[in-house]
């Protein structure tokens, strides 16, 4: 995408797709994120939306999607720069999300882990949290493999806040809460 202009025609355009039920937008990574506010306003029936590497992509953003789309189940936003507010805001709202990426974010904190696992406990199948520093700790991985019932794949590779030895107790304790979980720690 070369330098889009985000004028009324584009707002205008965005509009007319309120039966829109997927964004992908990930790898354009000089997206404004005005055009994402855009979409989560007029597209109250997106269930997936990716913004993976989108490096524009902040809280703003990922506070209208929530708001604005309560139906989310996937979301990609692995390499952008949103914090704990987003994965926050996103789980308090859209409470049948099935799969998150946040890797390489500031948002996996211990905190935004115990929401997400709280809001989201019957609905969320898959996370995935890589290169976080805060969010591979082994108390909110614990708290999120015991709560979330559905829970089938948890990625943490590359968590800075584990030591090696706490790596194997986690998945040993990770796969007693859920045996049908796959971990990748």
């Amino acid at each position: 995408m070369e330098d889009v202009v985000f004028d009324s025609a584009w707002r205008s355009g965005i509009r007319r797709l309120p039966t829109l039920t997927e964004l992908n937008f990930g790898g354009v990574a000089d997206l404004d994120e005005e055009f994402v506010v855009a979409f989560a306003e007029s597209c109250p029936l997106l269930a997936a939306v990716d913004l993976t590497d989108v490096v524009a992509i902040t809280d703003v953003a990922c506070v209208a999607l929530a708001v604005g789309c309560p139906l989310l189940r996937t979301l990609g936003l692995s390499n952008t720069d949103i914090t704990e507010v987003s994965l926050c805001a996103i789980a308090w709202n859209c409470k049948g999300l099935q799969s998150v990426d946040v890797s390489h974010t500031r948002a996996a904190t211990r905190r935004a882990i115990e929401v997400l696992a709280r809001s989201c406990a019957t609905t969320l199948e898959a996370l995935i949290i890589n290169g976080t520093s805060e969010g591979g700790r082994a108390s909110a991985l614990l708290h999120l493999a015991e709560t979330c019932t559905v829970l089938r794949h948890l990625s943490a590779a590359d968590c800075t806040s584990r030591s090696p030895v706490d790596v194997d107790d986690l998945e040993a304790r990770i796969k007693q809460a859920r045996p049908r979980c796959t971990t990748r720690l």
